[in-house]
């Protein structure tokens, strides 16, 4: 499984000689809780508000952006478990991969692409999940 993940932030262009802030990490890393919480929740305001404005523009609203996540990507709004891994730069931008369980305990590996906006914030940009394999027993 490392391999995969390894393969797929190569495919990010991910720079591992460039360190990432530490308030930059928290920072990335709460406000994709807020999201998936506000997700969880059925907010889809709050859950709007969150993404960058470069992703806000594809959407005329924040139902049709809760339509969307709740048909492309429903383990990330009702995930069982969530677990943050390694957050890269990337050509695409910041990256954060989460791992995930979903309802039927199979697990997920979601990568949440960060974009700061004007006014310093971080919203999530793009999201690519990866349903990892299982073995048999």
């Amino acid at each position: 499984m490392r391999a995969l993940v390894v393969a797929f932030l190569i495919a990010l262009g991910a720079t591992p000689a460039i360190a990432v802030e530490r308030t930059d990490v928290t920072a990335v890393r709460l406000t994709i809780q807020q999201q998936m919480n506000a997700l969880k929740q059925d907010d889809a305001s709050t859950a709007f508000a969150i993404v960058s404005p470069k992703l806000k523009a594809r959407f005329s609203d924040s139902s049709s952006f809760m339509a969307m996540v709740r048909e492309q990507f429903p383990v990330i709004v009702n995930p069982q478990l969530v677990s943050f891994d390694e957050i890269r730069q990337t050509s695409y931008g910041l990256t954060q991969m989460v791992r995930l369980v979903d309802s039927k305990g199979e697990p997920w590996l979601a990568f949440f692409i960060m974009d700061r906006g004007k006014n310093g914030r971080w919203g999530v940009a793009n999201v690519v999940t990866v349903r990892m394999p299982t073995y048999g027993a």
